[in-house]
């Protein structure tokens, strides 16, 4: 009884984090021809919801992608551009300080030191 009753309690579990691994990926491979690159940026730019119906049409991969990670981490900083990445790589994070804080967060964050503190 306990053996069938433990065999049980791990196919629930299985088939539970098999579900929630499933939510997890994005079911679109890539956005639409009509966006490109710049779909990425309209998605944090909130497009997706003030223009839902050109959004979910040509950007649905970059849309679901953020709807997700907005969920899933609500306070993480979340980069705004899609160049963000290549942008920190470069050292823009130190030479282009203010726009990329607001722009790039995420890449950013662990490239700036902390402001010091007063001795």
């Amino acid at each position: 009884m306990f053996a069938a009753t433990r065999s049980l309690a791990l196919l629930l579990l299985g088939l539970s984090v098999g579900a929630a691994a499933a939510e997890e990926e994005n079911p679109f491979k890539e956005d639409g021809d009509k966006g490109g690159s710049q779909c990425y940026e309209w998605a944090a730019d909130g497009q997706c919801k003030s223009n839902p119906g050109y959004m979910h049409d040509s950007c649905k991969y970059s849309c679901w992608e953020f709807e997700h990670r907005r969920k899933a981490y609500p306070d993480a900083p979340i980069d705004k551009n899609f160049h963000c990445h290549n942008w920190a790589a470069k050292g823009e994070c130190l030479s282009n300080r203010a726009f990329m804080a607001t722009t790039c967060p995420e890449s950013c964050k662990d490239k700036v030191p902390a402001a010091s503190s007063p001795i």
